[in-house]
């Protein structure tokens, strides 16, 4: 990671630090304050802001926001194609990452029916790997919701949802 990508990253990690207190933060809210005043830092007179963030840094982070925006694109998925009942495996993406992406600072996609054998193998261990990482995260979470009370429904979770964000009592799922 750059020293200037270091330097926005550890600007948004005070403007988080400062919101710890609140019970509600969203990402925009960060991105948001990141970005008050940057119609003020781009005038030549401006250098940097009291928070340390120089107009280059928040074009870094503006271009980072844009590489994630491509990604978002690049793994969508076939479902969005009028021809998606065409397909033998729908639900795909239409593009994955390439075996060689894996010695790159950035993942380059390939479509889907050019990928080798070695795509496909590579892509299967990336999988794999994150289903393990997520697996042991909700693990983890389901141990600190019962060591608090929370009960796990014997039924899918989902079944439950009411979409409210009112704290439910420890049986109320049930």
């Amino acid at each position: 990671m750059s020293d200037q990508l270091q330097s926005l990253r550890d600007a948004i990690r005070r403007i988080y630090e400062a919101t710890r207190g609140e019970p509600d933060v969203s990402a925009i809210s960060i991105a948001n304050e990141v970005m008050v005043g940057f119609k003020k830092m781009t005038r030549p007179s401006a250098q940097k802001r009291r928070d340390g963030l120089t107009p280059n840094d928040v074009y870094l982070g503006c271009h980072h926001q844009c590489r994630q925006l491509a990604r978002e694109m690049l793994r969508e998925t076939a479902s969005t194609d009028l021809r998606q009942h065409d397909l033998p495996f729908p639900g795909l993406q239409r593009r994955y990452p390439t075996a060689r992406s894996r010695r790159q600072e950035e993942a380059i996609y390939r479509k889907l029916e050019l990928l080798t054998e070695g795509d496909w193998l590579f892509n299967i261990s990336r999988m794999g790997g994150e289903i393990e990482s997520k697996q042991r995260h909700l693990d983890r979470f389901i141990a600190w919701g019962l060591a608090r009370g929370f009960i796990l429904p014997k039924v899918p979770i989902r079944d439950h949802l009411d979409g409210s964000d009112s704290p439910q009592p420890a049986g109320a799922l049930l």
